[in-house]
């Protein structure tokens, strides 16, 4: 997947709990920019490096939760860009698709 590496600097877990206490018309949320992360590691652990050139940085990392806001500002995106788990799982939940079983 080829993304900006700025996908991968937003803190999800810190933008839905912003966006939870921001007032929403309808399914449009107010807030007009995510927080970037203060980690250092934030973006390494959800895979930036994955598909590096000459392969040094291939590693898969650890699974870790994504939050999923479907009333954000980008509809999901940053969450199946930052994901470490399958991304079909993340599209299933987006378009309202029936689980595989």
């Amino acid at each position: 997947m080829l993304v900006e590496k700025l996908a991968y600097d937003v803190d999800l877990t810190e933008a839905v709990n912003k966006m939870k206490s921001t007032k929403r018309k309808g399914n449009i949320c107010e807030a007009t920019e995510y927080p970037k992360s203060k980690d250092k590691n934030y973006a390494i652990n959800h895979g930036v490096m994955c598909g590096a050139f000459g392969g040094e940085s291939d590693k898969i990392p650890s699974r870790i939760a994504v939050p999923l806001d479907l009333l954000s500002l980008d509809e999901g995106l940053y969450t199946l860009v930052q994901t470490t788990e399958c991304r079909r799982k993340v599209l299933t939940v987006i378009y309202a698709n029936e689980s595989p079983g």
